[in-house]
């Protein structure tokens, strides 16, 4: 049986913004750059460490979440100017 790791604060960090964009594995790798959700899959369990500069857009985005919302956060993340 293999051994189960617990979740590191940097794979908490990606699951917790992906939730709260409301998006798929799927569809928020695809937000974020990547073709296929496995990327995620493998962040999010730790299996892989996400790179910095994604945990840095993560805490971004939760700062605009709290502050503009879901749906201008991902108008912002798509590169959209966000509307008032």
């Amino acid at each position: 049986m293999k051994p189960i790791t617990p979740p590191t604060p940097e794979s908490i960090l990606v699951r917790e913004t992906r939730k709260m964009l409301g998006l798929t594995q799927q569809k928020f790798s695809e937000l974020v750059g990547y073709q296929g959700g496995r990327y995620v899959r493998n962040w999010e369990s730790g299996r892989v460490e996400a790179r910095p500069m994604l945990l840095q857009w993560c805490r971004l985005m939760q700062i605009m979440i709290a502050t503009h919302g879901v749906e201008k956060a991902i108008e912002i993340a798509n590169g959209e100017a966000p509307h008032s």
